[in-house]
């Protein structure tokens, strides 16, 4: 009976450690063994073991967004206009450099501000495709998009933030003595299919889509 019980509990044992296994390999991102055996472990786990994020994460993250920031400087008479400059990505690396940094809440409001100008540009994009006097006069029409953009929150906190960026690329010179200053900003924004579409290939950029918001030229000092 001792053997018995011992084998009994090993079985279990490895039971689990299959079942586990194969739900954890049907859970991983994409990989050779996860391709090589897709529809055995989705055989496996539907429907009885399939697993739902929802309690967790109710509108996961599945985008892959860009801010470029661009200077216009006045000073002495004369002005310079900067490269295009990228605010976002060293957050990311510092990010993951550093897992305690405080730099984490500010990528987490950089992100909700880009995704805030880009929500702000489809709706004033249907807004214009609506108005019949608009789509005729596109000169008022540009001039109405750009004043509504310079009004929503995210266009707004960009500007705001882009005062600190641009005493980091002049940090050897006195900007409050600059004549004028304005910045100009990009948004890029790559959307990879969701979760629920899994069984798409997330190396073909024919499952992505794109977008793509940039602004006047605003005046911040």
């Amino acid at each position: 009976m001792r053997y018995l019980k011992i084998c009994a509990y090993l079985c279990g044992v490895g039971v689990l450690i299959a079942h586990f296994t194969f739900v954890g390999l049907y859970l991983l991102p994409d990989n050779p063994i996860k391709h090589q055996f897709k529809y055995e472990l989705r055989g496996y786990v539907n429907p009885f073991f399939s697993q739902s994020w929802n309690l967790f994460s109710p509108t996961p993250i599945n985008s892959n967004m860009t801010l470029l920031l661009q200077f216009k400087v006045y000073k002495s008479g004369a002005f310079d206009t900067t490269k295009w400059v990228d605010v976002y990505d060293p957050l990311i690396k510092e990010k993951r450099a550093k897992f305690w940094s405080p730099v984490q809440r500010l990528s987490k409001f950089m992100t909700s501000c880009m995704q805030s100008a880009i929500e702000s540009n489809q709706s004033i994009v249907r807004t214009l495709k609506e108005d019949s006097t608009l789509l005729r006069d596109s000169i008022k029409a540009n001039r109405v998009y750009h004043a509504y953009m310079a009004s929503t929150f995210g266009a707004q906190s960009i500007t705001q933030y882009s005062k600190y960026v641009l005493r980091r690329i002049f940090i050897n010179e006195n900007v409050d003595a600059f004549d004028s200053v304005f910045v100009k900003y990009e948004i890029f924004d790559s959307k990879f299919p969701r979760f629920s579409k899994r069984e798409l290939d997330f190396f073909d950029l024919d499952n992505y889509t794109f977008a793509k918001v940039t602004s006047d030229f605003y005046r911040i000092e």
